[in-house]
């Protein structure tokens, strides 16, 4: 020992040694519940500590046993550089577009939203609005609801009345 010091340092130095090499067992407890509050503190200081296990243990059904079947319920159907590619420029006419919605009816969906403004009129109109209209449930969802001042303005309006559902501020009819 060193002379220099006097004992009571030693002995209180010493201490965590000697505790550890006596009692290994209670020692490690020790260490894990003061690095389980630390934990526990610094989460709770941080913000929401249980928040990122509670969605790791939630997520961990789907970890460990995915399902490989083919999901069905939803089908997004993209209007992407393949496709313009294939079909030609944006926008496409009203006939590729109501062979787009004939499609996705044979293929029984049971609800299509379209989320893209057909604002001007144009030729094959007719047969496009009797597509959507045929379909068990078609919904053009982007069309903005503007208070219009001038009312001879039609932007922002569809330019063709469509049957089946519509939205109002009460929600749908």
């Amino acid at each position: 020992m060193n002379e220099d010091r006097p004992s009571a340092l030693v002995s209180v130095s010493a201490w965590p040694g000697a505790f550890a090499r006596s009692r290994p067992r209670l020692a490690r407890a020790s260490v894990i519940m003061a690095a389980g509050l630390l934990s526990l503190g610094l989460g709770i200081f941080f913000g929401g500590p249980l928040s990122g296990l509670e969605e790791r243990v939630g997520a961990l059904g789907w970890t460990l046993m995915p399902d490989d079947a083919l999901e069905e319920r939803i089908t997004l159907v993209v209007i992407d550089e393949a496709s313009i590619a294939e079909i030609g420029p944006w926008p496409w006419s009203r006939v590729d577009m109501t062979d787009l919605v004939d499609s996705i009816n044979d293929a029984g969906a049971r609800l299509q939203l379209h989320d893209i403004t057909y604002p001007e009129p144009r030729s094959g109109d007719s047969d496009f609005i009797r597509a959507l209209e045929g379909s068990s449930k078609a919904i053009i969802s982007q069309v903005p609801a503007l208070n219009l001042q001038n009312q001879s303005d039609s932007a922002g309006m569809l330019t063709h009345p469509i049957g089946g559902d519509l939205c109002n501020a009460n929600g749908l009819n």
